[in-house]
């Protein structure tokens, strides 16, 4: 018979498995129909009933090792997973420890005074941001903050060592100094420096201190405006000023005024690109006294580049505008060569009047020659347009007659004639001139 629990084979008469003790004394108590119905799903084997018998025994014994071999699997996993779970306990308290430490140790009064002693000592004044009280802008961030000091590293002595002297809190907990002593390279003196803390109310991570220094605050100057010209774009340091600064209530026709929420007490390098197609720059400098500054055209933050071009525009115009004088040309006849856009200016009431003048001289003007062009105040005028004096230095020949007799002479000249102009993409165009020389003498 085979035994119920483990499915070993066992002789008729024994009571008890051989191989897992199981009691067979029920088994033996089968009805006739049981025994009947095990005999109909199983064939009597052909061969020797002993050697079946051997390999019945052999495959439930296989079977049974398997189940050992599973019981055991199991034992050495649940073991493993414990060791593992053990494993990841310990981790995780040597790893609060250390996070405990770490956040206990930098979050000390000596630390936080030694992290500050070291920053200003490093004479970077980037690192010394973090402990000043500042207004918020667009214009006073940390970037812009490092913009403007990075050519400013102040020249600090070299520490050759440095050691908390002493630590002293208040008798409310509220406050603390800590003393700092410091060596300098090539000096045998001791230096000290006392910093001063405060604690705030709330805990750092829930548990721990919160110490901080007693921030200075950074000077700053509020509602800082800058006039530049209608639709020219401001940058400050690089960064280019939202249009919403544009306050319209002070700006006019030809201007836009804008007003900045804080700047620092420091000097701004101030970008205006035009739209004449080429951009000025100068520098800003608020601070208590000054809270303005126009950045609108003028000889002196013109480009050269543009300063050239203009020179040697108002040479070749001025040339055209006494050749065609001469000639006696009609205004519409050089208008298109100076006045493209046909803007009505001065240029042709005072063209007309060079051309009377010329020709009710009692002398004759035969050439003039402009050698030599400097510009004076420039500016732009309220139309949008480049209005430049101009120190202009000439040479002309006339003829006159004297006792019947017809002669020449050549002279030099100097006048300021003031030349108005658009402008396109960096490209003058006369459209407006006064004060051209009209007297020629002898």
């Amino acid at each position: 018979m085979y035994c119920r629990n483990c499915g070993t084979y066992n002789e008729e008469e024994a009571n008890y498995c051989s191989e897992c003790g199981f009691l067979l004394k029920d088994e033996k108590i089968e009805t006739k129909k049981e025994k009947s119905s095990h005999q109909t799903k199983e064939k009597k084997p052909k061969g020797n009933k002993k050697s079946f018998l051997s390999k019945k025994h052999k495959k439930s014994k296989d079977k049974n090792n398997r189940k050992k071999d599973k019981v055991k699997n199991k034992e050495v996993s649940k073991e493993r997973k414990s060791k593992t779970g053990l494993f990841v306990f310990l981790l995780m308290i040597l790893l609060l420890g250390s996070t405990y430490y770490y956040f206990n140790k930098v979050t000390t009064k000596e630390e936080i005074a030694k992290k500050y002693f070291t920053d200003k000592m490093s004479g970077d004044p980037v690192r010394m941001y973090a402990y000043y009280e500042v207004e918020e802008s667009p214009f006073t961030t940390k970037n812009m903050y490092k913009k403007l000091t990075e050519d400013k590293r102040e020249e600090t002595p070299e520490i050759k060592s440095y050691r908390i002297a002493e630590t002293k809190e208040s008798s409310d907990g509220l406050t603390a100094t800590v003393t700092i002593s410091y060596r300098i390279k090539g000096s045998t003196q001791e230096y000290t420096e006392t910093i001063l803390l405060s604690k705030k109310e709330e805990k750092r991570y829930l548990i721990f201190d919160t110490w901080e220094l007693s921030k200075n605050t950074y000077k700053t100057v509020s509602n800082f405006k800058v006039t530049v010209m209608k639709d020219a774009v401001l940058s400050l340091e690089g960064q280019k000023v939202d249009k919403k600064y544009i306050e319209k209530s002070i700006s006019t026709d030809t201007v836009d005024a804008y007003v900045l929420p804080a700047l620092f007490a420091s000097n701004y390098q101030a970008k205006v690109d035009l739209p004449y197609g080429f951009s000025i720059t100068e520098e800003i400098n608020p601070n208590s006294y000054i809270k303005s500054k126009s950045l609108l055209l003028t000889k002196e933050n013109m480009p050269e580049a543009s300063k050239n071009k203009l020179v040697i525009k108002a040479k070749e115009d001025l040339k055209e505008i006494y050749e065609s004088a001469l000639a006696k040309k009609e205004y519409s006849e050089i208008a298109s060569l100076t006045n493209p856009d046909k803007i009505e200016t001065s240029l042709e009431k005072e063209y007309t009047n060079l051309v009377e003048n010329l020709n009710q001289s009692d002398t004759t003007l035969n050439e003039i020659k402009f050698t030599d062009i400097a510009i004076g105040n420039t500016e732009s005028t309220k139309e949008g347009y480049v209005r430049s004096t101009l120190r202009a230095q000439y040479t002309y020949t006339v003829t006159y007659k004297e006792n019947e007799e017809e002669k020449t002479s050549t002279k030099q000249g100097t006048s300021s004639i003031v030349l108005t102009f658009t402008c396109k993409d960096n490209q003058f165009y006369t459209i407006g001139v006064e004060n051209l020389p009209n007297s020629f003498r002898k």
